[in-house]
């Protein structure tokens, strides 16, 4: 579930995240993804360093093809980059 967070500024909710390279983001997942360490790259440390303990498991490497797929078919802005929300 996506939470929204409200800016008094500009009195306007915004959703917290990152843009990032999609093209790198798939390579690093595709290549690196048993390891975790996609995760580090948008920013998500903590997912990063339990990947790093269970990669002994393939569980890392069966999350890492679903996200694979996932991000495969998110469209990109003018950039090349897709948002990941935190």
């Amino acid at each position: 579930m996506t939470k929204y967070y409200y800016d008094p500024t500009n009195n306007r909710g915004y959703i917290p995240g990152r843009y990032v390279n999609k093209v790198v983001f798939l390579l690093i997942t595709f290549f690196l993804g048993h390891f975790g360490i996609q995760y580090f790259y948008i920013g998500k440390n903590f997912k990063g360093i339990l990947c790093l303990l269970f990669c002994w498991t393939f569980i890392p490497s069966i999350i890492a093809f679903f996200t694979f797929v996932i991000t495969l078919f998110k469209p990109t802005n003018e950039h090349g980059d897709i948002f990941i929300h935190y």
